[in-house]
């Protein structure tokens, strides 16, 4: 899968917004079939972070 199919979109919740802000955590919808290694990658290519 291509890293734009792995990647739906971000989440933008009240929550995610909370812990945007105090944790530096992002929430984003993606692929079902999609495995926790396939996102991460494709999460540092599109955002360019470690």
């Amino acid at each position: 899968m291509d890293k734009y199919d792995i990647i739906v979109r971000p989440l933008v919740t009240e929550q995610g917004m909370h812990f945007a802000n105090k944790r530096n955590a992002y929430s984003f919808e993606v692929h079902p079939k999609s495995n926790k290694f396939q996102i991460r990658c494709a999460v540092e290519q599109l955002y360019s972070v470690k």
